[in-house]
Order: structure tokens, then sequence, then C-alpha cells
């Protein structure tokens, strides 16, 4: 139906960011981990040649995937190297970091500060960049909140508009994934049947 038909080709939600009053914010590094990782910053979209490997990408989604928190050296090495890690995990981890910061951001302090060294770990400052799932929850409280059936509906379609499958469905092997997968499997269902329900509502 009309919903899942959003779902796809959804890039161009990665090329803005709204503010607090709705507007359109250009000039920002943009995550999307509702399916594929996709990366983009304001000039172009990155590539997985890009990054070097896997283990970037990987480190760069795990660390979105966080929220604004820290994660740790020793909880990145596990969970990148469950077997065959490298002989120093943490000066692998410190060279991938600085592969993300000149890939990802042209200025050096805002590299530093968006992606910052922090108690022993690492911190990705999602609320300084657009990310697809911090939108989505965005979207759903919104649309709860709206006071008519079109402004729910209008914010739930948005939303569906993010999903372009399950969350990061290219790193399926990546166990540290799977709890937050399931959450967002079950948000994005329930968005799609309320969707359905108020589609079947307007239309009657």
């Amino acid at each position: 139906y009309a919903a899942t038909e959003q779902r796809h080709g959804s890039q161009d939600q990665l090329r803005a960011v709204t503010d607090d009053g709705g507007q359109v914010t250009e000039n920002v590094l943009r995550v999307s981990l509702l399916g594929p990782l996709l990366v983009a910053t304001p000039d172009r979209d990155l590539l997985h040649s890009d990054f070097g490997g896997r283990h970037p990408r990987e480190l760069l989604a795990r660390l979105a995937l966080a929220r604004n928190t820290p994660v740790s050296k020793g909880v990145l090495a596990e969970q990148l190297w469950p077997a065959n890690a490298p002989k120093s995990t943490t000066a692998t981890l410190e060279s991938y970091i600085s592969v993300l910061r000149k890939r990802l951001f042209a200025d050096g302090d805002k590299a530093r500060r968006v992606l910052s060294t922090s108690g022993g770990g690492y911190r990705l400052a999602t609320d300084e960049l657009f990310l697809d799932l911090d939108r989505f929850d965005e979207l759903i409280r919104n649309a709860s909140d709206a006071r008519s059936l079109e402004r729910n509906l209008e914010l739930r379609l948005e939303a569906v508009a993010l999903h372009r499958g399950d969350l990061l469905e290219d790193l399926v092997d990546s166990p540290w994934a799977e709890s937050d997968r399931r959450v967002y499997r079950d948000r994005v269902v329930m968005n799609l049947l309320v969707v359905a329900e108020s589609q079947l509502m307007s239309s009657g």
C-alpha cells in the first residue's frame, strides 16, 4: 500500500535535518542506520572504499548507535574483533578514528568535537549531525501528540520514508546491533500498522 511504497529511495532524507522549529538545516553530516549504513557529508555520499575497509565503517555505526554515549575501547575491541583481534587493538582503533575524522569532516576542530575521545573510549555527538534513528523516534513521538488524524498520518508517513530496510542490514554478522535491530523492527512494524489503519479510516 502507499506506506510501504515510501520506504525506498529515501536517500533524500539524508540531505537535510530539521531543527526544533521544523525548518531544514543543511551542511551537516548525515548518518542513516535504518537499512544499509549510509553516510553523507555536505559535499557527497561516502562509499565503502572511502573508509578503507569494513572495520572503520562498523566502528562509526557502533558509535552512532550509542547515541551520544561514550563506548570504551575495551568494549569496541570485543565487539569489532570477537576473534582474530589485531596485536594492538588500541592503536588500531586510534587509526580508525583518525581515518573517520578525516573522511567525515573538513574542519579538524569540529572532527575532534563531534567524534571525541571520552572516558577511555570514543563518543559520537549525534546531536551535531542528522541521525535517522533520532528523527524516526521524534516523528513517532510528534505523531502520537498530533491533534488531528491528518497530521498524525503525515508525520508517520515521513517516518516510513526513513525506513530502507532492517537496521544495519549490511552488518548482520555484528551481534552488538541485534538488540537495537529487534527494537526498531518492532517500531517500524507498529508504525506501518498504524499508518495502514489511518489510511483505511481516512478513505472510508
